[in-house]
């Protein structure tokens, strides 16, 4: 038997975060300035992390990037500004 290599529906991560209205992060980013001098890793993508790290219940950084590896393509229509190669966490520390 094949496994479809397409993913319909989202999984509960992808539904949490279509529960947080746009809005208002950005309000929360315009007015903290929490993005100023942001290169890659922007305020979204913390609290997407953030929100993936709880979901999941990951205490380490390494099981933080590992999971968000595994569900790369699973989450690319939710959220289309997380890459894996955008992570700051870095395993060589």
């Amino acid at each position: 038997m094949n496994k479809s290599k397409y993913f319909f529906g989202q999984n509960t991560l992808g539904q949490v975060l279509k529960l947080i209205p746009g809005s208002i992060i950005t309000k929360a980013v315009k007015q903290t300035d929490s993005d100023f001098a942001v290169k890659k890793f922007s305020t979204l993508n913390h609290l997407y992390t953030m929100c993936y790290s709880v979901l999941a219940d990951v205490t380490g950084l390494r099981h933080v990037c590992d999971g968000l590896l595994a569900m790369g393509e699973k989450l690319k229509p939710v959220i289309p500004s997380l890459s894996p190669a955008q992570f700051p966490f870095s395993f060589i520390q």
